[in-house]
């Protein structure tokens, strides 16, 4: 069966994740030579294509170090690394002194869209569709939209998200192993401005957010904070050896 477009792209990210994490976990320390592209084709049941595309991803991102002939190899850091912390809203809100109240406004299991499968890196299956709007002590702090892949996640389908925020649920009960974020500025556009209760057009932070596990992508949340909200991201860095 020849690949789609849509599979590849998502192998490729899988292969470029599960690669990353053996090298930032010190599994690969530097200096280690990455399995020959025949292999990883093996492994992967792929076309060297693809797992060229993840080891292209892995040198831009300064990981590993491609030598003609030689092969790959996992590089010395020489870059300023930093790392954010994940928290769910509603930890973050409590966290800071205020009381969390949060509101599903919509929860739909659905089959996947092409939309869904786009920020999802998939190419068929369910998705769990949830919107949740948090307020801290009465004032809007953050609307959040977000897709869970149940094929990864199954049990989401049956939780109820009125009683436990998803992202509360899903750092307990579905550990991710990499993400990714987007930072943004944005304009509220109506259908935000209604939901947070601020004017249209108002100035807003949008983060989007991606989380793998090792087989795949488990959930896509875009979350939106009224400037007026005093959201903060916050990381630590310090020059790699």
């Amino acid at each position: 069966m020849i690949a789609t477009k849509e599979a590849t792209g998502a192998l490729h990210r899988r292969i470029e994740v599960e690669l990353e994490c053996k090298i930032i976990s010190g599994e690969w320390p530097p200096g280690t030579r990455i399995p020959p592209e025949q292999e990883l084709t093996a492994v992967y049941g792929c076309s060297r294509m693809t797992v060229n595309k993840a080891l292209s991803a892995l040198a831009r991102a300064g990981l590993i170090h491609r030598r003609m002939g030689a092969g790959s190899f996992v590089a010395t850091p020489n870059k300023i690394a930093a790392r954010i912390e994940v928290r769910d809203i509603a930890s973050e809100i409590r966290e800071r002194g205020m009381t969390c109240h949060f509101t599903v406004l919509e929860s739909a299991v659905r089959r996947a869209t092409p939309s869904d499968r786009r920020l999802l890196s998939i190419t068929k299956g369910k998705v769990l569709g949830i919107d949740t709007i948090y307020r801290a002590d009465e004032t809007s702090y953050a609307l959040e939209r977000r897709l869970i892949n149940l094929e990864e996640v199954p049990g989401a389908a049956d939780v109820d998200f009125s009683r436990q925020s998803p992202g509360a649920w899903l750092l307990s009960h579905s550990p991710w192993i990499s993400g990714e974020h987007h930072i943004s500025a944005v304009a509220a556009d109506p259908e935000t401005a209604r939901a947070l209760g601020v004017p249209e057009g108002q100035a807003c932070l949008r983060v989007e957010r991606w989380v793998w596990q090792t087989k795949g992508m488990i959930s896509y949340a875009e979350q939106i904070f009224p400037a007026i909200g005093g959201h903060q991201i916050e990381a630590r860095f310090m020059p790699t050896k």
